[in-house]
């Protein structure tokens, strides 16, 4: 009787936080005076971006605004509008006023349709994990955004069409720090139903577009890196939209296309191919399709070793076991594991099989279970096998 020991640590997930850096100044009030009138106006500076904001006063004396208080506004991107006009009520009276003024990203007022199916954002045909998903315990506490495995350099597509708001790609910090927050790398993207996708954790110089350019679903934008907070390369995803109650705006939920037209909500652990409409046909491979049935009773030639072998393939979120017998008699082998965490087996511990000389048998597969570092650490011990 023999025995080896096979040890594999796998799946430690790359998650941060994305985001724009500080929220640009693109917003200015002034007022003038008009005779006995005083006006407001507001400024958008931003040439691609529509800006929302709240005038509210906390004095008002003698004065009547032209419009309910507090005032919402919408400001068209590069637009200089008159918002308020304040008259005196009393002649025989002076006037005052305390004003402050809230804003923000977007139009509170644009209304995004049905689900949209987005794009998986990265190259057609090619598959990534999801590392962390909606409201992650990591960094997306109240989110929802998506951290996709990305590796460095990998190129970032646009996930839907649209135009290009913002950009940054002078950062070369990074770190899982929360002090690195405001040093990513991103690209923001407006769609036509108001919402825009901010993509970040970019690479230095990284980002292929810039403030204007309209882009079409599947173009790419950027590359994959680890700028912000990040523990790793991945790309940050999330799609906003604005809020009267928020500056930066709200993230809402999002689905995708995938394979055979069908769409799907991304979830935490799971791998997807991006397909884009009309591109060339390609293999999938996808573990969470593999099955036991898919690999039982399959066999291959082993090279005569004088020893059995136990080797492990990583699919996806999966890990497949097969068993090599490089000997000249049949054996018998028994698989358990020292330590398994954070996977399922699919097949009932230990588990024995007899493997005929020379010849390579499927074992059965790991399932990853849960976020995280997952481990596992195979024991197997063979011996001559009796008759069949």
């Amino acid at each position: 009787m023999a025995d080896g020991l096979l040890t594999t640590l796998g799946f430690l997930l790359a998650v941060g936080v994305g985001g724009a850096s500080a929220l640009p100044d693109m917003v200015r009030f002034t007022t003038r005076a008009e005779g006995d009138a005083t006006v407001i106006t507001g400024q958008n500076a931003d040439p691609w971006m529509p800006y929302h904001g709240v005038i509210a006063f906390s004095e008002l004396d003698n004065l009547k605004a032209s419009a309910p208080v507090p005032y919402r506004f919408v400001l068209a991107p590069a637009s200089l509008v008159d918002l308020l006009r304040l008259t005196r009520i009393s002649a025989s009276r002076g006037t005052g006023f305390r004003v402050s003024y809230r804003w923000g990203r977007g139009d509170p007022c644009a209304k995004p349709g049905p689900a949209f199916a987005y794009l998986f954002p990265w190259e057609h045909g090619t598959k990534t994990r999801v590392d962390q998903g909606y409201c992650g315990p990591s960094t997306h506490q109240g989110l929802q955004a998506l951290d996709f495995a990305l590796p460095e350099g990998a190129i970032v597509c646009a996930a839907r069409d649209g135009v290009v708001v913002a950009t940054r790609d002078d950062s070369d910090t990074g770190g899982p720090s929360a002090r690195y927050e405001s040093d990513a790398n991103f690209v923001d993207i407006l769609h036509a139903d108001g919402t825009w996708a901010n993509y970040a954790h970019l690479r230095c110089r990284g980002v292929l577009v810039k403030p204007g350019d309209r882009v079409k679903a599947g173009q790419p934008v950027g590359r994959c890196g680890h700028t912000g907070r990040a523990s790793g390369p991945h790309l940050h995803f999330a799609v906003y939209r604005a809020s009267w109650d928020t500056e930066r705006g709200e993230t809402v939920p999002t689905v995708f296309l995938h394979l055979d037209g069908e769409t799907v909500a991304a979830e935490a652990g799971k791998t997807y191919y991006a397909v884009r409409p009309g591109g060339e046909p390609f293999d999938v491979r996808l573990a969470a399709r593999m099955t036991d049935a898919d690999f039982d009773g399959l066999t291959r030639t082993a090279a005569a070793t004088g020893t059995v072998a136990v080797r492990d393939e990583k699919v996806d979120e999966k890990v497949f076991l097969w068993c090599a017998n490089g000997l000249s008699e049949p054996q018998e082998v028994t698989v358990s594991f020292d330590r398994l965490l954070g996977f399922e087996s699919s097949k009932p511990l230990p588990c024995v099989r007899r493997v005929p000389a020379l010849t390579e048998v499927y074992l059965l597969s790991l399932a990853h279970t849960r976020g995280g570092v997952a481990r596992y650490e195979i024991r197997y011990v063979w011996r001559r096998a009796g008759p069949p």
